[in-house]
């Protein structure tokens, strides 16, 4: 009889769906530094530059901190890609940084690969016809080399939810 009773209670209260945590969205801002040098070619040297390849995932919010909503948190970090596309390193840019969410930045961008930056070099080719002129130029040498960048990731609680934008 009490087994009833609980059934017909049970069936008389309206059940609460609790949602899964929020999961939130990553973007990244490129940073520019106007006292680096921007790599120019040579005369005879062509950049191909590198190209981000696809399913690179921005970073997550912490799940752990998504309750506490706490004021947006900007992470800035180098990132430093070697010359076979794969990032090699993630150094933060200020020492005062929050170390969940560089930890959260670090998880996802260390899993990033590029397309190599190449650095092609060009030469004459062989006066073939005797006019005194090249005929024509030939790729000489085609070098991958490393390359780094800046980004900026802001990590914010808009809402209830987490989100991560860049």
């Amino acid at each position: 009889m009490l087994a009833l009773a609980a059934l017909a209670f049970i069936g008389c209260t309206t059940a609460r769906i609790v949602p899964p945590n929020d999961v939130g969205a990553v973007t990244g801002e490129v940073l520019h530094d106007p006292a680096q040098p921007i790599a120019t070619p040579s005369v005879d040297e062509v950049h191909e530059p590198p190209r981000q390849l696809a399913g690179n995932a921005m970073p997550s919010y912490p799940p752990a901190l998504v309750s506490k909503r706490l004021p947006p948190v900007s992470v800035s970090v180098r990132i430093v890609v070697g010359s076979d596309g794969k990032v090699a390193r993630v150094e933060p840019l200020t020492p005062d940084q929050d170390e969940q969410f560089l930890a959260a930045v670090r998880a996802s961008v260390l899993t990033w690969r590029y397309e190599p930056f190449v650095v092609i070099e060009w030469a004459d080719s062989p006066d073939a016809n005797g006019d005194g002129e090249p005929d024509g130029q030939h790729v000489a040498a085609e070098r991958a080399k490393p390359f780094r960048f800046d980004m900026r990731f802001t990590f914010e609680v808009v809402n209830g939810k987490p989100k991560v934008s860049g």
